[in-house]
Order: C-alpha cells, then structure tokens, then sequence
C-alpha cells in the first residue's frame, strides 16, 4: 500500500481538505480510492467522503472461531460459535480495553458460562449463562463487562 498526499485537480485538495490522504491499493484491480483519511480524520473505505469516524461502504468482515471447549477470549475474537457441549468461556480484563466488543453465540445444546476476569462484572453479575440459540454481546467499559 502507498500513502499519498492529494495533488492536482484532486477533488479533496481544496483547503478544507488539505490535510486528506488516500490509501492505494498495490494491486492493479484494487478501487482507485480504496481509503481516504479526511483532514476532520475520519476514515472512508470505499467512500471519498466519510461522515463517521470510520464510514465504511461494503461489507465488512470480523472475526470467527468455533469452540467445543473452555476458552479464554482474545484480542483477535470478536465471535465465539459455542458448537457443542456445557463449558465457560472466561473473558479478558475490560480495563484498558474500553469499547472492545465481544459476541459469545450458542449453537450447541450445552449451557455456556461467561465469567469475567476477577472480580469483573457482567452487567453487575459475576457470570452469564448463555442457552442453546442465544447470543450474549457484550463491551467493555473500561472497569467491567455491559450487555449491549
């Protein structure tokens, strides 16, 4: 990927854009304006002009994992498929991670208990319990666990 400065004729070089940088892909079949960092820092992918923090206009991919067995989630989840059986999956600390998001789904016929880290709470409990077809999202608050 190359980073460069608008230039020319460049619809985001006008003043109240100045400070905007475009993302190219290095590959010949990538949109000729992949991401584009406004000078407000808002970033687009897919878009010329952001109105959000990040404006992304597609689809967008997050991380999934499968799980038949205890687990301690990581920075690299986001969500965890329970498949089978009754197991816990025991969260990382919410302190310094302030807004990660988790999803915990349960496909399988098991009972999934969600613990937090310590003395951390889930909505003021120390555990959730999540039965076969539901999902538990959650977020940390930067102290503890809330159910969004």
């Amino acid at each position: 990927m190359a980073i460069q400065q608008p230039i020319g004729s460049d619809t985001l070089n006008s003043p109240s854009h100045s400070l905007s940088h475009r993302v190219f892909a290095n590959d010949s079949e990538a949109p000729v304006k992949s991401v584009v960092v406004d000078s407000a820092g808002e970033v687009g992918i897919g878009t010329e002009t952001p109105n959000s923090t990040l404006h992304v206009d597609g689809s967008i991919t997050a991380a999934y994992v499968a799980k038949t067995a205890t687990y301690t989630l990581t920075v690299s989840d986001y969500l965890v498929d329970c498949t089978a059986n009754t197991f816990t999956i025991t969260l990382p600390t919410a302190a310094g991670i302030t807004g990660r998001m988790y999803n915990i789904k349960n496909t399988g016929t098991g009972v999934i208990t969600v613990d937090g880290d310590s003395s951390e709470t889930i909505d003021g409990e120390t555990t959730q319990e999540v039965s076969q077809w539901e999902n538990l999202t959650i977020m940390s608050n930067g102290a503890n666990w809330i159910i969004i």
